[in-house]
Formats: C-alpha cells, sequence, structure tokens
C-alpha cells in the first residue's frame, strides 16, 4: 500500500501500538478509492474504509463482534469519515496548486498513532506526507507542528 512512505519513519519495534493510515489519490486507477483508512494494532489491519465502499468495515472477527454487541457502531466510525475524507480531498487540490501541479498522479498521507514500547515508556505521533515524502510532524514535545 501507499503508507509504506510513512510507515517507514515510525518509531522502533514496540510492544503494542495502534495505528492510523489514510491515503488520499488525486488521480487513482479505474476502481481504486480516492480516499482509504486502515486501522491496525500490533501490526494487524483490524478496520478499513474507502471511498468506493462508504462503510467502515471489520478486518478481523474480534471486531466484528463490536458490531454485533453495537449495531450502530458501524454506521458511527463511517460518519467520523466523511469528515476527513473531503478534508483530504481539499488539502490534495490546495498542495497540487502550491506545487503547480495542475495534473498527474498525487498522494497525501497521514499516519498518527500511539505506543507503548517494551521498555514501558509510550509515544504518540501524529505526521504528514505529500507524493512520498514527510511533509509535517507533530512534535508532542514542543506541542507545535514542524515541517522537517
Amino acid at each position: 500500500m501507499v503508507t509504506v512512505a510513512l510507515r517507514e519513519s515510525c518509531f522502533g519495534a514496540s510492544s503494542h501500538s495502534l495505528k492510523y493510515f489514510y491515503t488520499g489519490i488525486s488521480e487513482p486507477s479505474q476502481g481504486q478509492p480516492h480516499f482509504v483508512t486502515v486501522g491496525s494494532v500490533d501490526g494487524q489491519v483490524f478496520v478499513q474504509y474507502d471511498s468506493n465502499s462508504g462503510r467502515m468495515m471489520p478486518r478481523v472477527s474480534w471486531m466484528e463482534k463490536v458490531g454485533k454487541e453495537d449495531p450502530q457502531y458501524w454506521n458511527t466510525q463511517t460518519d467520523m469519515l466523511s469528515g476527513p475524507e473531503e478534508t483530504f480531498r481539499e488539502d490534495l487540490e490546495t498542495l497540487r496548486n502550491c506545487y503547480n501541479q495542475s495534473e498527474g498522479l498525487h498522494i497525501i498521507q497521514r499516519m498518527y498513532g500511539c505506543e507503548l514500547r517494551r521498555d514501558g515508556s509510550k509515544g504518540g505521533f501524529d505526521q504528514h506526507g505529500y507524493d512520498g515524502r514527510t511533509f509535517i510532524i507533530f512534535d508532542k514535545e514542543t506541542l507545535t507542528w514542524v515541517a522537517p
């Protein structure tokens, strides 16, 4: 998947992690979505949303149980992604205009999450990328956004 570029710059090995990857594509191949979200726990994808289906869906059996216990859960999760999907489309267009890129394939990404490391320390991260490069990172120590 396209999120490989952002995944490479993530923190080192961890005992437990929760990560979300958002990807927006300017000109996807026929049948491919413009927007995809994937959630993972300890490297296992547990949920996925894409603009073609328009639905957040479970990807593991233990998440299917959540929908059975709370019938509105998947509707709520789906509704929460309508905002980010639209924001990604707008941000992608803004970046294309800023870089004078009127056509061609361009990709915007976000990765955020948290980790509990083997040594007991905790970490969190939020970073954005454009066309395979890290664009901006949230520095949790200074509570500011930093462009690398």
